[in-house]
């Protein structure tokens, strides 16, 4: 993270949008590990502390997705309808997923509303994979590749398939019977959940855009 604000301010923050979303990233998940390390087991899983350890998380994976698709509009020319979209939906479908991760979280902890906390999950986790998937057709329907540098499209490749890594595995661990493995194994949350994340962020850093 310290990284990332350094060469960012070397560069004076340019291109804008898609710096400060990663640097959003970095701080949320920053301090989602803070979290994670800092309270106790009881505390993780008490309903405030479990929730924003949530949210938090899905914060730091959704900016970088948005980042992906905002750094589409800062190559090449494209049209000012096709820029606002792209600038706009993602920002929209990423914020609605997001949202319904906070009642999804503090609805699982009452039996008659536990049902309800799973399918808001599963309407997050399934926005979320759309996203990552559609990021792909967009990418080629801007025809932005013709004017980014190799090490631009690596970043991209990377960070675009961390995210769907991710968000294949927020899908499949939406259903209770696999929720609830991935639950009592931390493990299992940071091979397919943080590890992406952070290939990801590695990445930006390592390719940063200038």
């Amino acid at each position: 993270m310290i990284a990332w604000i350094f060469q960012s301010v070397q560069i004076r923050f340019t291109p804008r949008r898609p710096l400060i979303l990663l640097l959003v990233s970095h701080l949320t998940v920053f301090v989602h590990l803070i979290l994670r390390a800092a309270l106790s087991t009881e505390n993780r899983n008490s309903r405030a502390g479990f929730t924003a350890i949530s949210v938090l998380i899905a914060v730091g994976m959704r900016t970088i997705i948005i980042a992906n698709y905002d750094f589409l509009t800062q190559v090449g020319n494209l049209k000012t309808w096709m820029t606002r979209v792209i600038a706009i939906g993602p920002v929209l479908v990423a914020l609605t997923s997001a949202i319904l991760m906070a009642p999804a979280s503090t609805s699982s902890y009452n039996a008659d509303t536990r049902d309800r906390s799973f399918r808001l999950r599963q309407a997050s986790s399934v926005m979320v994979l759309i996203l990552t998937v559609a990021f792909y057709p967009i990418w080629f329907a801007t025809k932005a590749m013709k004017h980014m540098t190799k090490l631009a499209i690596i970043l991209l490749i990377i960070s675009s398939i961390s995210c769907l890594f991710v968000s294949i595995y927020l899908v499949i661990t939406s259903v209770d019977v696999y929720y609830v493995g991935s639950n009592d194994q931390e493990f299992w949350f940071y091979v397919f959940q943080f590890t992406p994340i952070a290939i990801a962020l590695l990445t930006w850093t390592i390719l940063h855009p200038k």
